[in-house]
């Protein structure tokens, strides 16, 4: 058993086991040889620095990791299916592997360790892998700082990038398999999936924000639904559609929407668009909905919500606001696919709910609470 078992108490860390400090030290070892260290765009993967770095105590590391995960796993199947965490905090949106990024953040706001981060908690909204060069990198960062924290400090929800068909077909099963090795990558993988597969789908802060990837599900309109999510989701498609749509759901303006239904002929007036009720089926993913800003508010009203935060859609700014500003889109991974947007975080403090736009080029500060 570890230092405060499975679910830890507020007042003890999860897991300070020593293979976790040994683990995060060995990615800090390798921030540095990467020069991940100098914030800014473009982070040039330095090709063997991961290799070079285990290597050299390659059993020790897979004996390392799959402890890690171990831990990480159990943890996460502790825990409610929405989270509930008391503000203040951070909210980010997707990071999809961008480390230098991450670094960025830990640097302004956690600076002297995950374990010393005095009463703040810092939400992800999943999306942690693919299409960034370091998805390995920043899943056992953040894995790291979760266990080496007390309960609820970091909070990491499930995006429809933590799902393995997904990451097949993007980046991060690669990613695995060229700096592990065919079987050391394949075995991580899929234990890292496993986690995955236990990741809490929403998060409820101060029991009036709602915070989730992709957005407010069609299948229930109740969130207090949503901790009946079967543990571990090993085929959310399948397995429970409140899931999927929480991971995969985008809203749209009323106006684009009010277009979107002409175009699909349910005309405002017909039973076929009454009877989906503010969601039209999701065209741009392939898979579940679309909702209208009214829905959004509708959802809001029915569970006493003063906002909804979440993620799923890559900003030229890093956020966007909908629905009489109480829906905020965040995207935290800057210069995201060689573009040149930029990253936000939502900082919460009580019923002050304030976008942080990060100019992380130009290593701005981060506002924090006031004491």
């Amino acid at each position: 058993g570890g230092a405060g078992g499975g679910g830890g108490s507020h007042g003890s860390v999860q897991y300070g086991h020593r293979y976790v400090v040994e683990l995060f030290s060995i990615l800090r070892d390798y921030m540095i040889k990467c020069d991940l260290t100098s914030y800014g765009p473009k982070p040039t993967p330095v090709p063997n620095a991961w290799t070079n770095l285990i290597t050299y105590e390659r059993k020790t590391f897979a004996t390392m990791a799959n402890r890690v995960l171990n831990d990480m796993k159990n943890v996460f199947k502790d825990e409610d299916r929405m989270v509930s965490v008391s503000s203040p905090l951070y909210i980010f949106g997707d990071i999809h592997g961008n480390f230098n990024d991450l670094r960025y953040y830990e640097r302004e706001l956690w600076s002297q360790g995950p374990h010393k981060t005095n009463k703040i908690s810092f939400i992800f909204l999943g999306d942690l892998v693919d299409r960034g060069h370091h998805s390995l990198e920043v899943v056992f960062y953040l894995f790291c700082c979760k266990l080496l924290s007390k309960k609820n400090t970091f909070v990491l929800i499930r995006g429809n990038h933590e799902l393995r068909a997904i990451q097949q077909a993007f980046t991060f099963h690669r990613e695995c398999i060229e700096k592990l090795g065919p079987a050391l990558g394949a075995q991580i993988w899929a234990s890292i999936n496993k986690c995955f597969d236990a990741m809490p789908v929403a998060c409820l802060v101060d029991n009036h924000i709602f915070c989730c990837h992709g957005g407010i599900p069609m299948s229930s309109q109740y969130i207090k639904d949503i901790n009946n999510v079967p543990c571990p989701l090993v085929d959310p498609e399948n397995q429970s559609p409140l899931a999927w749509e929480l991971m995969w759901n985008d809203p749209l303006t009323n106006s684009v929407f009010g277009e979107m239904a002409e175009l699909l002929r349910l005309q405002s007036g017909s039973r076929a668009f009454t009877a989906l009720k503010g969601f039209l089926p999701n065209n741009k993913r392939g898979t579940a909905y679309y909702f209208s800003e009214s829905a959004a508010l509708r959802f809001m009203e029915t569970n006493g919500l003063s906002h909804v935060i979440r993620a799923h859609e890559c900003l030229p700014t890093g956020y966007t606001l909908h629905s009489n500003q109480k829906l905020i889109t965040v995207f935290s991974s800057s210069r995201y696919c060689g573009g040149n947007n930029d990253a936000a975080c939502v900082l919460v403090e009580f019923d002050d709910v304030r976008v942080i736009r990060l100019d992380i080029g130009e290593k701005n500060a981060i506002p924090v609470p006031k004491e």
